[in-house]
């Protein structure tokens, strides 16, 4: 009896594990579609409407954003890392807490004059965020609102800021100098911690004190300027600042001495070389670093800080080489310009151009590798052509980010001034392309281009995708009259999500479409950007990239192609019809020719 009552509860209990199977293995697959629907658009305020689209998040409306409590609480967190563009309401009042959290494939945000509030971790962790356009009337940057942001070159205070939360900058670390404004009047703590590039920092608040761990670990920071109103500093302040040398303070001898005790407290070597002095910073600051690994290589780093009211500009020199030997090594010289209005291009041209030649002239007597770099940050307006044909015929890159994220990087050794002429706005949209397209195309990972002014220059135009196109390959087409798609060029999406492409004109009237992994699409030619040589096992690129001419319209609405073909073939007819009315003439002086000699 006992044994059929175990070989009953046997058959019972693996009845109930069927049951239990069958009934997971329909209600799982349910959830987990539920999991993965995103709805594109909704609401986040009581006046504020979000949509989603080919990487672009728009948000509409006036008023306060909703603060999220968590992490997930944002509608688009599911496609954060897919958010490449960010499109605000003039009229928007708040950016609510957790808004754009972990929104790593931003790269430029601008934010109107109407925001007058940054919630807490709003761009905290957008690690690819390397330029911010902060409003006019914006008083309050609540904790932790760009924690993070690693990439995150420069950053201007409005006069109207009055308040930063805790650990607000934390761990920027490519961030060189700030300024706090006059009007602000309460600083948390660790707000610029572990800010590992900040050279200078001046501090005009109306502050009693500098706060604790505010600029813990800024192991360059080397120029300070506190006000008069500061009496000490806490502790911590400006621990393992280790190139601190200068702190320049207007206020009494008694204050001064106390500055300078809290600082030795956490820096003892301030004691020696350093110096709290009454007066004010050169505008140009360097700092110098050293590294010598085991092997014997040497790396050694100058970072030299110019900045005005409207323009940040730093050079970064790093040369590399061997210790004792006689090579020289190589030079990488890295440009950032920062641009907070439309006006400051001359000014840029004139700081870059003094850059280039001292450093050139220091240089060039050295064997070795010179690389050059520029990159510009325009937070208004677009590439000035006027600057770039300042830069044509160099021998460096110059890559500009438009405030839209738009960026195009030009080889200056192969540009010519004469093939810069008039104004053009270098910037474009992008955003999910037609039915029509995919199914052309066969892949549902389409995406439209409109440039918002033609341009005729070879460039190198980088087109940010989805974080999900990753080392996919993208097919460029331009749409015909017809209705047709010609393709343009292919190239190898890199580990960022950008597609490099190689154009030498664009049209404002043409339609472009992106198609990645688009079926039966040769992939023989592809492009490799030069950030995926190594991954590709390629040491050096070996052919010549050719840039493709685009968008170029006949008069009767004809593609280029097209027209090539027409006027082949207009040259051919003109070649028959010349050689036959040749043969006709030389018949008839045949015959003139025998009819004399009868």
């Amino acid at each position: 009896m006992v044994k059929k009552n175990n070989k009953f509860n046997i058959y019972q209990i693996v009845s109930v594990l069927l049951v239990l199977i069958l009934v997971l293995s329909t209600v799982l697959p349910v959830y987990a579609t539920e999991q993965k629907e995103f709805i594109t658009s909704g609401t986040c305020g009581d006046k504020l409407k979000w949509s989603y689209s080919a990487g672009t998040l728009t948000i509409t409306g006036e008023g306060a954003m909703t603060d999220f409590r968590e992490p997930d609480m944002a509608p688009w967190y599911p496609v954060r890392d897919q958010i490449t563009r960010l499109v605000l309401s003039d009229k928007i009042t708040t950016i609510g807490n957790l808004a754009f959290y972990e929104c790593t494939g931003l790269r430029s945000v601008i934010l109107p004059d109407s925001v007058n509030k940054i919630g807490s971790y709003a761009f905290a962790e957008c690690t690819g965020l390397e330029s911010i356009k902060l409003g006019n009337t914006l008083s309050e940057i609540r904790r932790a609102a760009f924690y993070n942001c690693k990439k995150l070159v420069s950053v201007r205070f409005p006069y109207s800021l009055k308040k930063i939360d805790n650990i607000a900058f934390f761990n920027c670390e490519a961030l060189t100098t700030i300024t706090i404004p006059s009007y602000l009047s309460e600083m948390g703590v660790s707000v610029f911690a572990y800010c590992k590039n900040l050279i200078i920092a001046e501090i005009n608040a109306n502050l009693k004190y500098v706060p604790e761990w505010t600029f813990y670990g800024c192991e360059k920071l080397s120029i300070v300027t506190l006000p008069e109103t500061v009496k000490s500093v806490e502790r911590y302040a400006f621990k393992n600042c280790t190139d601190l040398c200068n702190v320049y303070f207007s206020g009494t001898e008694e204050n001064r001495s106390e500055i300078k005790n809290c600082i030795v407290e956490d820096l003892p070597q301030f004691v020696h070389y350093g110096a709290v002095t009454n007066g004010t910073p050169s505008e140009s600051n360097m700092s110098s670093t050293y590294t010598e690994s085991e092997d014997g290589s040497v790396v050694q780093t100058n970072t030299t800080v110019t900045e005005n009211d409207s323009m940040t500009v730093v050079t970064t020199i790093e040369h590399s080489y061997v210790k004792d030997s006689e090579q020289t090594g190589t030079y990488d010289i890295d440009i950032k310009v920062s641009l907070e209005d439309k006006n400051s291009w001359t000014d840029a041209k004139n700081t870059v151009n003094q850059i280039l030649k001292s450093t050139n002239a220091t240089l060039s007597d050295q064997a070795g590798t010179i690389d050059t770099d520029v990159i510009v940050y325009v937070k208004e307006g677009s590439l000035d052509n006027n600057f770039l044909a300042d830069m044509a015929n160099r021998d460096m890159t110059l890559t500009v980010v438009t405030p839209n994220g738009s960026t195009w990087r030009v080889d200056c050794s192969e540009t010519k001034k004469t093939d810069i002429v008039g104004k053009t706005d270098y910037s474009y949209t992008v955003e999910e392309a037609s039915g029509n397209s995919r199914d052309k195309l066969g892949t549902d990972d389409c995406y439209k281009v409109t440039f918002t002014e033609s341009a005729k220059l070879n460039a190198e135009v980088i087109i940010k995708l989805p974080q999900s196109e990753t080392n996919s390959n993208a097919f460029l087409y331009q749409v015909e009259k017809d209705g047709t798609h010609t393709r343009l060029q292919a190239v190898a999406v890199d580990n960022s999500g950008n597609a490099h492409f190689y154009l030498a004109s664009v049209n404002d009237k043409t339609e472009y479409v992106i198609g990645v992994n688009v079926p039966n699409e040769k992939t023989d030619d592809v492009i490799i950007p030069d950030e995926l040589l190594a991954q590709y096992g390629a040491i050096e690129r070996l052919e010549k990239i050719e840039y493709v001419t685009t968008g170029l319209e006949s008069s009767w609405g004809l593609g280029f192609k097209q027209v090539t073909w027409i006027m082949i073939g207009v040259l051919v007819g003109c070649a028959v019809v010349v050689g036959v009315f040749m043969g006709i003439m030389n018949k008839r002086k045949q015959k003139k020719i025998m009819s004399g000699g009868n």
